[in-house]
């Protein structure tokens, strides 16, 4: 089922963006209170915030059903366009304008958690999860084989083997689905992993200048 978009005019999604902006501006004049707006490191800070929330903006048009919105060219250069007028918006849209930052406030929080402790430690506990599933299944494997091997020089117990060899079968299906989960959740981390890159780098580049200009 196609999962419904959220109606909005083109002017409520500037509101936002705005709002948005103006919110980030707030914080970052928290975090560098002695600095004016003609700062070289606030105005490429800001510039750099300023980027990413037009990023996220881009990302979810997908999601929405923006009224007056040319589809040939970017959400951005449309919010930019300053005959696109800012009209007054209500309440509960300044409310979702806050729960959104909140959100980006919460995902820089978890990206620095993952650059702290490094996506490579998730991949790890995967691959060792993999290889004790591998270990486990060979180990069943040879069982069983052992198994059949002794039914073939034991004709008169051909009947009891069978039953341990079937016995067997459940936890061979069990460890062979396991097998299967582990390849997808390297798969899934795979290709996790660039995107999370992207991500860190952005932060990165954010962390190295402000570092560089102390």
């Amino acid at each position: 089922m196609e999962q419904q978009k959220v109606a909005l005019a083109l002017a409520d999604v500037k509101h936002l963006q705005a709002a948005l902006s103006k919110e980030a501006k707030n914080k970052l004049d928290l975090y560098l209170p002695n600095a004016d707006d003609k700062d070289a490191l606030k105005s490429k800070v800001f510039s750099l915030v300023d980027d990413f929330i037009y990023e996220i903006f881009e990302r979810s048009k997908d999601g929405m059903e923006i009224d007056g919105m040319d589809r040939s060219v970017s959400l951005r250069s449309m919010l930019e366009n300053p005959t696109n007028e800012v009209e007054p918006f209500d309440f509960a849209l300044q409310e979702e304008v806050r729960k959104l930052y909140q959100e980006v406030e919460d995902e820089t929080m978890r990206l620095t958690k993952l650059r702290r402790e490094k996506p490579q430690s998730l991949k790890r506990s995967y691959e060792e999860s993999f290889n004790s599933s591998m270990e486990k299944l060979h180990s069943l494997e040879r069982e069983i084989e052992a198994l059949e091997e002794e039914e073939d020089s034991r004709d008169t117990e051909l009947d009891a083997h069978m039953d341990k060899v079937q016995s067997l079968r459940p936890k061979l299906d069990e460890m062979t689905r396991e097998y299967a989960d582990s390849l997808h959740s390297l798969k899934e981390i795979r290709d996790e992993i660039p995107k999370q890159r992207d991500e860190l780098s952005k932060l990165n580049q954010i962390t190295k200048f402000i570092l560089e200009k102390k």
